[in-house]
C-alpha cells in the first residue's frame, strides 16, 4: 500500500466530487497533527511511569532499579498487559517466600501507578488532542472494548478529528462550503 499511497490517493480524488478535495487535505493534515499528539501524550505518560516504578524499586531496594523500572514501563505502555501483570506476581511470589514488606510495596507501587495513570492519562491525552478527559476515556474504553489495542487508540484520535471538523465547520452543513 505505502508504494501505491500515491495512486490510491488519486483514485480516491477521481471518485469523489472536486468540492470535497479540500477536505480531504484538511483531514489528512488534522489526522496526521492528532497523531503526533497522541504519540507526545504516552510518551509522557510512559516517562511518568518510568520515574514512579524507579523510584519505588529504588525504595524497595531492588537492584538495578532504573533498568527494571524502564522494562515494567515498557510493559505498562501496552494497554492489554500494563504494571499488574509484573508487580502482582512479582508480590504473590515475595509474599509466598515471606518478604512480606516486599510483597506490601509493591501491591502499593501497583495501587499508586494505576490511580495515578488513571487520573492524568484521560487529562493528558484529552488535553493534548483537544477531548473533554470523560469523552476520552469514554471513547478509549468504547475502542479497546469493540476493536482491541487497536481500537484504544483509533476511537479518541477519530473523535478528536470529528470535533476538530465540527469547529471549523466542516461537519455543519457539508464540505463544500469549506473547499470552494
Amino acid at each position: 500500500m505505502s508504494m501505491d499511497f500515491e495512486k490510491i490517493v488519486c483514485l480516491i480524488k477521481r471518485l469523489l466530487p472536486e468540492r470535497y478535495h479540500g477536505a480531504i487535505g484538511h483531514a489528512k493534515e488534522k489526522a496526521v497533527t492528532s497523531i503526533v499528539i497522541f504519540i507526545r501524550a504516552y510518551t509522557v505518560i510512559f516517562l511518568l511511569t518510568f520515574a514512579e516504578l524507579g523510584i519505588g524499586f529504588w525504595l524497595l531496594k531492588i537492584p538495578y532499579a532504573g533498568g527494571l523500572g524502564f522494562l515494567v514501563a515498557v510493559v505498562d505502555i501496552m494497554p492489554i498487559l500494563g504494571t499488574g501483570l509484573v508487580l502482582l506476581p512479582w508480590a504473590l511470589v515475595a509474599g509466598v517466600m515471606g518478604n512480606m514488606f516486599l510483597a506490601i510495596g509493591m501491591v502499593a507501587l501497583y495501587v499508586v501507578i494505576t490511580a495515578i495513570r488513571n487520573v492524568v492519562e484521560p487529562k493528558l491525552v484529552g488535553r493534548k488532542i483537544g477531548l473533554h478527559p470523560l469523552a476520552t476515556l469514554i471513547s478509549m474504553f468504547v475502542g479497546l472494548q469493540l476493536f482491541g489495542i487497536l481500537g484504544m487508540f483509533l476511537f479518541p484520535l477519530l473523535l478528536s478529528l470529528g470535533v476538530q471538523f465540527k469547529r471549523d465547520g466542516l461537519l455543519q452543513s457539508g464540505f463544500a462550503q469549506q473547499c470552494d
